[in-house]
C-alpha cells in the first residue's frame, strides 16, 4: 500500500517537473524574444566561419612603444538568431540596418 502511493507520489512529481522544465526553456527563449536582437560571434572565428558571417581579417600593425595589444581583428556581417533555434542564423541586410557588417576583436 506505501509503495503504491509513492509510486503515484514519485510519478506525479517527475510529469510536473518535465513540465517545468519545458516551460521555463519556453519562457526563456520566447519572453526574451532572443531573434530579434543583433548578435555577435565575440572574437570566435570557426564560429563566425561556420555561420557564414565570415568577411575578412583585417591586418592591424602596431608602431612598436605605442599599444601593446596582442590579437587580431576581423570583419563579419551582422547576424541575428532564426525564431526557433540559436542555431539559425538570419544575416542582416541594408533593409535591416544601416551598419550591416560588424568588427570584431579575438584576442590571444
Amino acid at each position: 500500500m506505501k509503495f503504491k502511493i509513492l509510486y503515484k507520489i514519485l510519478i506525479i512529481t517527475m510529469i510536473f517537473g518535465v513540465f517545468l522544465i519545458y516551460l521555463s526553456s519556453y519562457i526563456g527563449w520566447y519572453g526574451y524574444e532572443k531573434w530579434k536582437y543583433r548578435r555577435s560571434t565575440r572574437g570566435d572565428i570557426e564560429q563566425s566561419k561556420m555561420r557564414k558571417v565570415f568577411v575578412k581579417q583585417v591586418p592591424f600593425i602596431v608602431v612598436p612603444d605605442t599599444i601593446k595589444t596582442e590579437g587580431m581583428f576581423y570583419i563579419e556581417k551582422g547576424y541575428t538568431y532564426g525564431k526557433h533555434s540559436m542555431e539559425d542564423t538570419r544575416v542582416l541586410t541594408m533593409e535591416d540596418t544601416k551598419y550591416p557588417f560588424q568588427l570584431m576583436y579575438k584576442g590571444f
